[in-house]
């Protein structure tokens, strides 16, 4: 009976078991959306999990484009079909089958850093922002943000994700929760004045 239920119906098994698991909430999001992406590409969602072959995995190599996004589809399609080996739905993880030849590699780093003559121009041109959409007013928020996030080294995620209980403003720090970073560990960022006043 378990390899009679559909592909969908198992995604939405592991989605419930991912909330269960230890990690940050935006890397299990990014999981369950990468997942569900890969069984699109590979149009399987409404068949058999039994029925999974490695011409399906071949379909989202096939359908994903860009430097990243294949390896990663590819990658969240083989954990979620290992999951479904581990609870003897499959016998084999499909993507495993892949030749090595035809498996993404990884993008190369990126390198590229603004001077601080950019950073500079960026910061100077925050003050113009205008808002695509929303207020007029809201060119001011805008402007803070990019101002803040040229000041200090966290990702924009954990920017956006910053709340008045994690700062101090008399200490002049920013304690960042283990949830909130991209490793799981806490850390005591020290704020300049800059990023202090904003």
């Amino acid at each position: 009976r378990k390899r009679e239920r559909t592909v969908d119906e198992l995604v939405a098994d592991y989605c419930s078991w991912l909330d269960r698991r230890k990690g940050s909430p935006k890397h299990k999001a990014d999981e369950k959306r990468q997942t569900r992406q890969a069984i699109g590409l590979a149009e399987v969602g409404s068949l058999p999990a039994a029925e999974l072959r490695l011409g399906q995995a071949m379909k989202v190599l096939d359908g994903a484009a860009g430097p990243a996004l294949p390896r990663k589809l590819l990658g969240s399609l083989s954990r979620f079909c290992a999951w479904l080996t581990d609870r003897e739905v499959i016998a084999a993880n499909p993507v495993l089958l892949i030749d090595r030849r035809r498996r993404p590699v990884p993008p190369k780093p990126r390198s590229r850093v603004l001077s601080l003559e950019e950073v500079g121009k960026v910061y100077n041109a925050a003050g113009r922002i205008a808002p695509a959409r929303g207020k007029k007013a809201d060119g001011a928020v805008w402007c803070r943000l990019v101002r803040f996030t040229l000041l200090m080294p966290p990702r924009i995620g954990e920017i956006s994700s910053m709340r008045w209980d994690h700062v101090s403003l008399k200490g002049g720090f920013w304690s960042q929760p283990d949830k909130l970073t991209k490793n799981g560990d806490p850390h005591v960022l020290p704020l300049p004045p800059e990023a202090l006043a904003i």
